[in-house]
């Protein structure tokens, strides 16, 4: 349900949603021949921002740029170089004329008349590129970033009309901008520790893309190309045994370039693709190694980007050690933000000593420091100075910060929030704010006062959030609920507070006291988590603390008073059972009141679990292996009148496992058992989750084919596997690869000898992705059946809709 209202939050988000258009131009154009003729496959580039771009078919080209002055170049074997300087200032398109070089003629009409070399050429780079890879086994750089993005101008007109104050948008309002500079030090095969030492953004950096080099390693040299920021797929590179097979190569040519030659080779998907790239490399002659290469990543496994290239370039340091001289990133997301990136790679230091522990689960570190740099830092680190469009919106975002950060600008804001007004009493929701404090008081709106679906009748009440931040990045939140129903005339209530303790190791710690309902199983089908039998009152004091021990080591320890009440004697409507053709109504179950008093400990690790270091934040990156824990669930009798007494444990592991362009595996494995049964009561049951009529969801925890609930109370085995396959069969189907389908594949087992049950299930299934309002969906069909000497069923179609969460990088 949270994250049903959290989809429903974002919709109505994006609805509402304001941005703003920026100032950048389009440079375009048809380069011709003499006879005015298109001529295609020209290589254009700009000196002094090294971006690269190329002519199509019809001898067209376009870049996107702010306004300045720029030199581009342009050149092709057979053609006179044209170096021309423009000053861009508006939208402007015109035709390039080349002239034709005589004495290159010959060797292109030599190289038409031979045979395509582009497989031949690919196969030598594969052949040599362990070597390229293990030239230089331990090296650093730094790393030089400017990213800029602008969004959409429609967006921008939206928000001029909800500007209440109806004052004219600048230019720079839609705008973000950032550098970073970097100091990077990397060890063969993967090692990687990143120092963050200056941090500029200006805006919203959710909009700009690669700040760090966490985020990608656009290395084509592998096999499989992974990048973390733009989604969980792995990409197969063109420069891989396996794509000889899954790419098709087009020899365009050969370029020259300070008397050394270049092969000019053009790559893209065959009928039989998956995850795979389309792009353009030059390959020097007799090394065979990568010069330049441009790339586009498909759409439909980047579901934050509707497009996203790389161009890259390399530079010779010592013979047979080439490393990366310049990344230029080209993007539009999904909320239509257009954005780029120049990444500039300087002060290589090959063959560098490290201590043992240099490298280790810290790949990045930033200081509070490298975000307080002031100009004279960055003029003297900053290889190409900012244009004139680049420093305006530099001091538009530096002026609305100060002006936006300033006594009387909060103080007016503080007001603004505070002040009481109708459409928020009515619809949205009351505010107040005291900046200088840190606290914000959220109190709701009448509709919200009102639960008109509740077991036992409708309920009125009232409810506030409080929450204080304090200096160090701790913060407090406490929330009192009360509510009360007419029909049953009783009250219930609760009072929620967690503070966090320390940022950066998550450690926590919350309390909650109340009265409330609760499900006897929470976990179960939705089938059954409607039906009033899940349903008794619950009186409980929790007390719980959470805390990450050492890095990946997380302890998580809740105490739990309880008093139960059956709510069998509560008055309930029977007219939805009537309509649903009920002949007794559902009524929550008996049992005797009784007290409760348990602990339940969890312990789990994650080995070599990498992490970002912010100030006062750790951003966890993941980790190869697999999450191991242990819980332990003690119910404690005698202690203010507890009947419960018991010992349930679990011990399992889970992992999201990356299998290349094979796809994403999902699985967990646990061992569950009560190890004494004093007394156990229904709400400390081990219940085992059915599967919800033609509906496929939740398939870590439940059994899809499995047509009851029920519990376990000695030793079983349960498992659930799920694995996405990304593509790899069905795009192997003829025409298949144009619907951009994705297909699953999985299956559950349990093994509960208390029952005499072997139970294995498997499902498969095949997903569409759409974007709806920029949210990227993918709706599915299932087929679902299950072999076992109990609960087999035939073959049963299923359905599902699943949202991908931007926050974990995962589809749910």
């Amino acid at each position: 349900m949270n994250r049903f209202r959290q989809s429903v939050l974002f919709i109505f988000c994006c609805l509402i949603s304001v941005t703003a258009n920026g100032q950048f131009y389009t440079y375009s154009g048809t380069v011709v021949n003499n006879k005015l003729e298109p001529i295609p496959f020209i290589n254009v580039s700009i000196k002094t921002i090294k971006q690269y771009n190329r002519t199509n078919e019809q001898g067209r080209f376009s870049f996107r740029l702010s306004p300045g002055r720029y030199e581009l170049v342009f050149s092709r074997l057979g053609y006179k170089t044209l170096q021309k300087v423009i000053i861009l200032n508006k939208d402007e398109e015109e035709n390039i004329l080349l002239e034709a070089d005589n004495q290159q003629l010959a060797q292109i009409t030599i190289t038409a008349k031979q045979k395509d070399r582009s497989k031949e050429i690919i196969s030598n780079t594969i052949r040599i590129k362990k070597d390229i890879q293990k030239s230089a086994l331990h090296y650093s750089y730094d790393a030089y970033v400017k990213a800029s993005a602008e969004e959409n101008a429609k967006e921008e007109n939206n928000r001029s009309k909800k500007n209440e104050k109806k004052e004219p948008l600048s230019e720079e309002s839609g705008r973000h901008f950032a550098e970073v500079y970097l100091n990077v030090h990397r060890a063969y095969p993967d090692k990687l520790k990143e120092i963050r030492e200056a941090v500029n953004i200006k805006g919203n950096k959710d909009n700009l893309f690669y700040l760090s080099c966490t985020e990608g390693d656009f290395n084509f040299y592998d096999n499989l190309i992974r990048i973390r920021a733009l989604g969980p797929v792995s990409f197969l590179s063109p420069f891989s045994v396996s794509g000889l097979i899954a790419y098709r190569y087009q020899y365009l040519g050969s370029e020259y370039e300070k008397g050394i030659r270049y092969h000019h080779i053009r790559f893209r998907p065959s009928t039989t693709s998956n995850a795979l790239l389309t792009g353009e490399v030059l390959i020097q002659d007799h090394t065979w190694i990568i010069k330049k290469i441009r790339a586009v990543f498909p759409n439909a496994h980047t579901p934050l980007f509707q497009s996203f290239e790389i161009n890259a370039s390399y530079q010779q340091l010592k013979q047979q050690i080439w490393m990366p001289e310049a990344y230029t990133f080209q993007y539009r997301t999904r909320e239509k933000v257009s954005g780029q990136t120049a990444v500039l790679f300087t002060n290589y230091i090959i063959d560098t000593i490290y201590d043992k522990r240099f490298f280790n689960t810290e790949v990045s570190a930033t200081t509070s420091e490298a975000y307080e740099k002031d100009t004279s830092f960055w003029d003297v680190v900053r290889p190409v100075p900012l244009s004139s469009d680049e420093i305006k919106i530099i001091h538009y975002r530096d002026s609305i910060y100060e002006s936006t950060h300033s006594d009387t600008y909060l103080d007016s804001m503080e007001a603004e929030i505070n002040k009481i007004r109708i459409l928020n009493i009515l619809w949205r929701g009351q505010d107040y704010q005291n900046w200088r404090k840190e606290k914000t008081i959220e109190f709701p709106s009448l509709p919200a006062l009102f639960r008109p679906f509740d077991i036992g009748g409708p309920r009125y009440g009232l409810w506030f959030n409080y929450e204080k931040r304090f200096k160090d990045k701790t913060e407090l939140k406490v929330s009192p609920f009360v509510n009360y129903s007419h029909v049953n005339k009783d009250f219930r209530g609760n009072l929620k507070a967690y503070y966090l303790a320390n940022p950066f190791t998550r450690t926590s710690y919350s309390f909650n006291i109340g009265r409330s309902t609760s499900n006897l199983f929470w976990n179960d089908a939705f089938i059954n988590l409607f039906d009033r039998s899940n349903y008794f009152l619950r009186e409980n004091i929790i007390l719980s603390a959470r805390r990450e021990i050492v890095n990946g080591l997380y302890i998580n320890n809740a105490l739990e008073l309880g008093f139960r009440r059956s709510m069998h004697d509560y008055i309930i409507n029977t007219t939805w059972d009537s309509l649903l053709g009920r002949e007794l109504p559902s009524r929550p179950i008996f049992f005797n009141d009784y007290s409760a008093f348990f602990n339940e400990l969890e312990i789990s690790y994650t080995p070599h679990q990498l992490y970002i270091r912010e100030p006062y934040q750790k951003v966890i990156l993941g980790s190869r292996y697999p999450t191991f824990f242990v819980k332990w669930r003690k119910g404690i009798p005698g202690i203010l009148k507890s009947i419960i007494a018991y010992d349930y444990i679990e011990i399992g592991l889970r992992q999201d496992l990356n299998l290349g362009t094979l796809g994403i595996s999902d699985y967990n494995l646990m061992y569950g058992n009560f190890l004494n049964e004093g007394n156990v009561e229904a709400a400390d049951y081990k219940f085992i989750a059915r599967g919800n009529p033609y509906l496929f969801f939740n398939s870590r925890n439940m059994f899809q084919a499995m047509d009851s609930t029920f519990a376990l109370f000695k030793g079983f085995v349960e498992g659930h596997l799920t694995h996405e396959f990304n593509g790899a069969l069905i795009n192997k189907i003829p025409y298949m690869r144009k619907l951009k389908l994705s297909e699953s594949a999985g299956g559950g087992l349990l093994i509960a000898p208390e029952r005499k049950l072997r139970y294995m299930e498997i499902f498969a299934g095949i997903e569409k992705q759409i974007v709806i309002l920029n949210q990227p969906l993918r709706f599915g069909v299932w087929g679902v059946s299950s072999f076992a000497n109990q609960f087999q069923r035939p073959f049963q179609l299923k359905f599902s809709i699943r949202v991908f969460d931007q926050r974990t990088n995962t589809w749910n």
